[in-house]
């Protein structure tokens, strides 16, 4: 039975844009209405980053990604070592100043240590 006819007979909603079925036991073939609560979407996401369940693709791995690891590694030591500015790393790597930028401070790539602060 799909789980929004459930809500329905359960809770006594109607299926709308605004409210979900959350699901509380993790465990899909679940019916069990108990284990059932009305929710938003965003409650349904924050249920499921809190639980752990949430894939989160870092780096490389992400689809648009447009560097890799060993890049940003060399990125950050370009800046630190050569004391290139984040646009003329930019250019190097085919990326915008700001691109450079956050992978270089690790305000992206955060899954890499050894970020520079400056």
């Amino acid at each position: 039975m799909e789980i929004e006819k459930l809500r329905e007979r359960f809770f006594r909603q109607t299926v709308n844009d605004d409210n979900g079925c959350i699901h509380s036991c993790d465990n899909p073939p679940c019916v069990n209405p108990a284990h059932l609560r009305v929710g938003t979407h965003a409650d349904n996401a924050q249920d499921k980053i809190g639980r752990g369940r949430a894939v989160v693709i870092r780096g490389e791995r992400h689809g648009n990604a447009r560097l890799n690891d060993d890049a940003v590694r060399r990125m950050r030591a370009m800046r630190e070592y050569e004391q290139l500015t984040y646009e003329q790393i930019g250019r190097i790597f085919a990326v915008t100043k700001s691109t450079a930028h956050r992978a270089i401070t690790g305000r992206r790539w955060t899954h890499l240590s050894a970020a520079t602060a400056n």
